[in-house]
């Protein structure tokens, strides 16, 4: 397992790394009107890829070792084209936040569900290096191919952002369709309603807990663009971008997590393995939001623009919940792995709450910096409930989660069984 978290850490790195540049590089050339356009562009795919992921996101990665791969891949595209096709018929009914760009998110987001189908079956034959590699290089290929419309072509506007961004989402879909390739056998499709039930049900709790999740996120957006405009939409985004940034340890620990503990059979293992990753996140994540904070408000201005003066006040608002974020998504990953999706969606449902109330009353008082009290306020509580829930579940003593001497011998052992590998 280490080495698979090495190996995902090592790639979220440098996505994290490629995701900073595109962020500064847009941010400096497009402004914070232009970014913001970029950051609703982003969440209206998200949005797309939350609901394909219904049938496509953890149930994939559930059934991938339990049913054969080709009835699972017939369902997932079947899924995503009459999902494509729903919302083909809305935008062409309905007015949307970005009227120039609404085919576009579509388009994409198409794209990018059939690439993460792809990349999600792989996980669940836990192929997580291939998986690691599919989205390495998507990120890659959007920054290079950013770079060359922005210096080469001298073409900076969005449009160039959304082409590289169709070729980056192309080369994860082939990248992940080679990969597959080898897992694909002959098979009736007799059981193709079968199939597509039984994923619709793994995956509703968790692909609802999902877009609440998502809601909780970046409903701040839609209620900063009602009140405050685009430009106050691109500073959040950026500051947003930066504080999450902080979370690639953690997401890198959880999607492994996941992996693992979807093939475990004792949930007792499943539940120390997880407060015990969720007790090294904290030790991660506390220090880098320390680092972020100790920047000073000059070298934001310097690499992002003069309109991101504002964007140090969002990332100190912000660090309870960041932190808080961080072990939550470990706890979240042990329900989800253990199919009790239901807990998780009842704590997003929560967030999403906490998000409206706070968000709607603080947002129009102090605009940005209401949005990063609603985002801390939420992440906090949210992580409360679910290691609260966890607590009773597994009936938890109260000092089995606080720091052990076990705790550092089982980090130290993972350190060295992965030395062991490599020799």
């Amino acid at each position: 397992m280490i080495r698979n978290i090495l190996n995902t850490i090592g790639s979220r790195l440098i996505m994290a790394f490629i995701s900073l540049s595109l962020l500064l590089l847009n941010a400096k050339l497009l402004g914070a009107e232009g970014l913001g356009t970029i950051g609703l562009l982003i969440l209206g795919i998200s949005l797309f890829i939350l609901i394909n992921n219904f049938v496509n996101g953890g149930g994939l990665i559930y059934y991938a070792s339990r049913f054969p791969m080709i009835r699972l891949l017939k369902v997932s595209y079947a899924w995503t084209f009459i999902l494509a096709g729903i919302y083909a018929l809305s935008i062409s009914l309905f007015p949307t936040f970005l009227e120039n760009y609404a085919w576009d998110l579509l388009f994409l987001g198409i794209i990018l569900a059939i690439s993460t189908t792809n990349s999600n079956l792989l996980l669940g034959k836990e192929q997580v290096k291939q998986f690691n590699f599919c989205l390495l290089t998507q990120s890659i290929v959007q920054l290079t191919s950013l770079l060359y419309f922005y210096f080469i072509l001298k073409q900076i506007s969005v449009d160039s952002f959304i082409l590289a961004t169709y070729l980056g989402y192309s080369s994860q879909f082939l990248l992940s369709s080679y990969f597959l390739k080898p897992f694909l056998k002959s098979e009736s499709t007799s059981n193709f309603k079968k199939g597509f039930v039984e994923l619709f049900q793994y995956g509703f709790y968790l692909q609802l807990a999902n877009i609440f999740q998502l809601l909780n996120y970046r409903l701040s957006y839609y209620i900063l663009q009602i009140y405050s405009g685009r430009a106050a939409v691109g500073v959040y985004t950026a500051g947003v971008q930066l504080s999450e940034g902080i979370l690639l340890p953690s997401k890198s620990l959880a999607m492994v997590q996941y992996a693992r503990i979807s093939n475990l059979q004792s949930e007792e293992k499943a539940a120390q393995l997880s407060i015990r990753l969720m007790k090294l996140c904290f030790i991660i994540t506390l220090p880098l939001i320390v680092l972020l904070l100790l920047i000073p408000t000059e070298l934001f201005s310097s690499l992002l623009g003069s309109d991101f003066k504002s964007i140090k006040p969002v990332i100190l608002l912000m660090s309870v919940g960041i932190i808080s974020l961080s072990m939550e998504a470990i706890i979240s990953r042990f329900f989800s792995g253990m199919g009790m999706q239901r807990i998780n969606s009842m704590n997003a449902g929560f967030g999403l709450v906490l998000t409206l109330g706070f968000g709607f009353w603080l947002i129009p008082l102090y605009g940005l910096n209401g949005a990063a009290i609603t985002a801390s306020i939420t992440y906090f509580f949210m992580f409360t409930f679910i290691l609260y829930t966890l607590k009773r579940k597994v009936k938890l003593r109260f000092k089995e989660m606080l720091f052990s001497s076990d705790d550092f011998q089982f980090f130290k052992q993972m350190v060295k069984d992965f030395k062991e590998k490599r020799k």
